[in-house]
Order: C-alpha cells, then sequence, then structure tokens
C-alpha cells in the first residue's frame, strides 16, 4: 500500500508486490478505496512471491488465470466477491476493525492459534517454495527481455507498448 496507515484510515493502491503480499495473510480486510493490480503481463514478466499458487489456490485457477492475464484493476468490492479480502469496510473503519479482530484473535492461547496456524499451512508449504523457485527462474528469463524493455521503454513513454513487432 501506498503511504503510511494512519489511525482510521487505511486505503490506497497495491500493485504487483504490493498486491501478492496479501496472498500470504491469513486475514485480509480492504478498504473501500482499495485499488489493486497484478501487472505482471503488461510489464513483460512473471508472478512473484509464490502468487501464482497461491492466488489460484485461494480464487480459483480460473479466476487468477483472468487476474493475472487481464492486469485489471481490482476494487475493494472485486476483492471481496473474488475471495482476497473477507471483508471491506469504509476506509475511516479499517483500521479499528483490524485491531477490534486482532484482539479477539489474540484473547486464544497463542499455542493454540500457533497450531491451527501451522495446520492451515502446512500442507501449502512445499508448493509455494515451488512456485517461488519457479517465478524466480521465470523472473531471471524475462528481466531484460525484449517484451520487458518494450513494456518500460512504453510506460517512460507514456505510451501503449507494442509487443506485436518484438
Amino acid at each position: 500500500m501506498r503511504g503510511l496507515p494512519r489511525r482510521g484510515h487505511l486505503g490506497g493502491v497495491a500493485i504487483g508486490g504490493g498486491a501478492t503480499v496479501l496472498f500470504h495473510c491469513d486475514v485480509v480486510y480492504v478498504g473501500e478505496s482499495l485499488r489493486m493490480r497484478l501487472p505482471f503481463a503488461t510489464l513483460g514478466l512473471v508472478p512473484e512471491w509464490g502468487s501464482r499458487y497461491l492466488l489460484p489456490a485461494t480464487i480459483g485457477a480460473q479466476r487468477a488465470a483472468e487476474l493475472f492475464y487481464t492486469a485489471e484493476w481490482i476494487d475493494a468490492d472485486k476483492a471481496v466477491h473474488r475471495g482476497i479480502a473477507a471483508d471491506a469496510l469504509p476506509d475511516a473503519d479499517l483500521f479499528d476493525h483490524a485491531l477490534e479482530k486482532a484482539r479477539e484473535i489474540a484473547q486464544w492461547p497463542v499455542n493454540s492459534l500457533r497450531e491451527i496456524k501451522r495446520s492451515l499451512r502446512l500442507h501449502h508449504m512445499e508448493a509455494i517454495d515451488k512456485a517461488i523457485k519457479a517465478e524466480q527462474a521465470g523472473m531471471e528469463r524475462q528481466v531484460g527481455s525484449p517484451e520487458n524493455i518494450e513494456a518500460v521503454t512504453a510506460f517512460m513513454e507514456k505510451r501503449a507498448p507494442n509487443f506485436r513487432d518484438l
């Protein structure tokens, strides 16, 4: 998210890694002003941080493919509807709601919570590790590729990229 969270407000933009880090969170609440995007295809790159595994595991392969392939903007309602976030709240209420939920969870025995978290993630860990390795290899192949150079150049020149002539 851009900017530091202030009490009562946590809205903003999450792009690329700022969006994919959400897929590692146990529970996600978003503010109504959320705008997030997975722009990897538009940059001639590949997803990162295990998102190629985590997003399909969370929302399904077809919905994940659509978001990765189109790089469309995702607002708060779509994030909830797609299963990326548990709830969307008015920006002014987001921080207090998240803090209230954290306090609610924190009342339980920490070892119990730790074991629940471990059991929820255990069967995913090997696949997440493999996804991260595959993404790193794909990123190494794509960074500096003709597609990546065209995407960055077009962005800097404030024009649409042309991938057809590569």
